[in-house]
């Protein structure tokens, strides 16, 4: 649902819950069917597998985003970090969490080293009653 709220068209969309333990196999397949494969590796990858994934996506010209930390041992081309972020939406003990703004530093290599921050806003704008911004 909140893929279809932000445009993404779910025909064309693919959810792999569970990878199982040939997760790298896996993805090395979608990587040959899709543009953009999001990844969230169940284990720490090694660095054969790293490689091999970051060079099949190079070949396709698609896009394997992955959301690890020191479990990717990987040389990505952008890496993104959230260095800060706020929810709103909360009044004085009540309401609902609305929206969320994160600020992203991008650094990474070739035309990307040079370190880059932006804002970027989850979710639809609170209300503004009560008291504006919770921060984590």
């Amino acid at each position: 649902m909140a893929a279809a709220q932000h445009g993404i068209d779910l025909s064309r969309l693919a959810l792999v819950p569970s990878l199982g333990p040939q997760w790298a196999t896996v993805v090395a397949a979608l990587l040959e069917g899709f543009d953009v494969v999001a990844l969230r590796p169940p284990v720490r990858a090694n660095p054969a597998d790293s490689r091999k994934l970051e060079a099949r996506s190079r070949e396709r010209g698609s896009v394997l985003v992955v959301l690890a930390g020191p479990e990717w041992p990987g040389r990505p081309e952008v890496r993104l970090e959230v260095t800060a972020s706020s929810w709103q939406g909360l009044g004085d003990g009540f309401g609902y969490l609305a929206e969320r703004e994160l600020e992203v530093a991008a650094t990474g290599r070739g035309a990307a080293t040079r370190l880059r921050r932006g804002h970027l806003s989850l979710g639809q704008p609170a209300p503004q009653a009560g008291p504006r911004a919770l921060r984590s």
